[in-house]
């Protein structure tokens, strides 16, 4: 009779932030790799941070003790960010620091609390900060002197230490008036609202994707800029420690500072740009008749800064061309050299190349293309120059931009892998080819293009389907050539014109 053991383990998971700030994290749970008896444990797939786990074994073997281990990944939030994610650009995402920038006793840190600022000045604690250039020291400077703030910026994120920036003009405009997000309260693409948070005005920043907290009062005035006063929204330290963990941004309107003396401290929001306007430069500013966020004003004014850290892109969904393998058949080819899911576009800033149509044993392969090139005598195409060292077979290379006609982009390596640029294939070629592709037509003289292959070349990445005929690069007899058409293959004259579509090879 088999014998159960449990056994309780601590699960030394622990992540690695503080504050009121941090989220609860869960982890996954497995066997070390090689673990003996392996089937006969059962262990949960996984667990919060600080929980027990219970690991349970059926064996007959008799176990002596058991470890755990943490191999925790690091957390996805920078140190010292707030976990909600905000538009900056179409292609942009950042984080918000957890309060506004400050300089004290030597030392550069955020303060502890979203609302929190200095309500007066201290030569020894600053939060309000002239434009900074390479002469001011990161704008603490109490000259009113606008020639004393002249020079190129000195982004203050450099205090903070790698990934802290400032938000250029055009960000802050796009933050607050361009980016798309949730429905906030029947408000679509609801960005910000005026309020009060532990009794302190300012404006809150909702997240792109936000879900209001249960039990905290929906916030009135989203997306208003006019005279609303602080739309009667106000939240206490608990109300706002829900919406902080919900991703809100909080900017109070910790005011300015002119020389030595902060003016009308708590009525005004000032937050400085990386963006100069002339000797002047751009700011977000707020109250509570108005919002506007690409006002300027002269350098030597001090305002708030608060930093962000642009969130780190998604891993790319992609493999490399030069690691194809048969499976990889009817994927997209990008220029970079990557290959991407078949029938689907290609991310931002790829430039999709072809269709991975036939991959052979050692690594090598034929892309086919997305269009056609320039109509061609089979005659023509047989005196271009024939490259036999790819994919094993011999490739009529098309010699110039006048035989790829304005279609096709000349290439020689897409990323690290060389190709033969744009040629002409044999008809075994296109065959193993559209077979690939998932031809069902077989149909004088071998499989063909149907709609199965054009689905490849169109859908997604935007290609021509294949209407017309084609020629191969192979020969049928001394007066004609293979080509192939939507639906057969067939022969017709050397001298004749027809259409090309051509294949890189790697």
């Amino acid at each position: 009779m088999r014998k159960t053991r449990l056994f309780s383990i601590l699960a030394l998971l622990l992540m690695a932030v503080s504050g009121a700030w941090a989220q609860a994290q869960t982890y996954k749970v497995t066997l070390q790799e090689g673990t003996e008896d392996a089937t006969n444990w059962t262990v949960p797939t996984e667990a919060a941070a600080g929980t027990e786990v219970t690991a349970t074994y059926s064996g007959e073997k008799k176990v002596k003790s058991v470890k755990a281990v943490k191999k925790a990944a690091a957390p996805s939030v920078p140190d010292g960010a707030i976990n909600g994610k905000f538009s900056v650009s179409d292609t942009k995402q950042v984080y918000f620091s957890k309060g506004n920038l400050r300089y004290a006793s030597g030392a550069w840190s955020f303060f502890d609390n979203q609302y929190d600022y200095y309500n007066s000045y201290s030569a020894d604690a600053w939060d309000k900060f002239g434009w900074s250039t390479s002469a001011t020291t990161y704008g603490m400077n109490t000259s009113t002197d606008d020639n004393n703030y002249s020079g190129d910026f000195v982004d203050w994120g450099a205090t903070m230490g790698t990934g802290w920036f400032t938000l250029s003009r055009f960000e802050w405009a796009y933050l607050f008036n361009t980016r798309s997000a949730s429905t906030v309260n029947g408000t679509e693409n609801g960005r910000y609202a005026k309020a009060k948070v532990n009794d302190v005005m300012g404006v809150i920043l909702f997240p792109d994707t936000y879900t209001h907290p249960d039990g905290v009062t929906a916030p009135t005035g989203v997306n208003e800029t006019g005279n609303t006063g602080w739309n009667g929204n106000s939240y206490s330290s608990a109300d706002w420690t829900k919406m902080e963990a919900a991703g809100c941004v909080f900017l109070p309107a910790a005011d300015s500072r002119n020389g030595s003396t902060v003016n009308g401290e708590g009525t005004n929001g000032y937050y400085w740009s990386a963006t100069p306007n002339s000797t002047d430069a751009f700011c977000v500013r707020f109250y509570s008749n108005g919002l506007y966020p690409t006002e300027y004003f002269s350098r030597h004014n001090g305002y708030s800064v608060r930093l962000v850290q642009a969130v780190a892109a998604p891993a790319p969904a992609y493999t490399l061309l030069s690691a194809a393998t048969t499976s990889d058949q009817g994927k997209v080819v990008c220029a970079a050299g990557h290959l991407h899911d078949a029938k689907t576009a290609v991310p931002d800033g790829c430039t999709a190349v072809g269709i991975l149509g036939k991959v052979t044993e050692t690594g090598h392969g034929l892309i086919l293309a997305l269009k056609d090139a320039t109509a061609q005598e089979w005659n023509t195409i047989n005196d271009w120059t024939s490259v036999t060292t790819y994919a094993g077979t011999t490739l009529k290379v098309l010699p110039d931009d006048a035989a790829r006609g304005t279609n096709l982009t000349s290439y020689t390596t897409l990323g690290e892998t060389a190709v033969s640029n744009w040629a002409v294939a044999q008809k075994s070629d296109y065959e193993a080819i559209f077979q690939n592709l998932g031809s069902t037509t077989n149909v004088g003289g071998g499989y063909t293009c149907d709609g199965n292959v054009n689905a490849y070349i169109t859908t997604g990445v935007g290609g021509v389907a294949i209407i017309y005929g084609c020629w191969s690069a192979t020969e049928y007899d001394n007066g004609e050539a293979w080509y192939f058409y939507s639906e057969y293959w067939s022969q017709e004259g050397k001298d004749e014109s027809n259409h090309v579509r051509p294949v890189l090879a790697f």
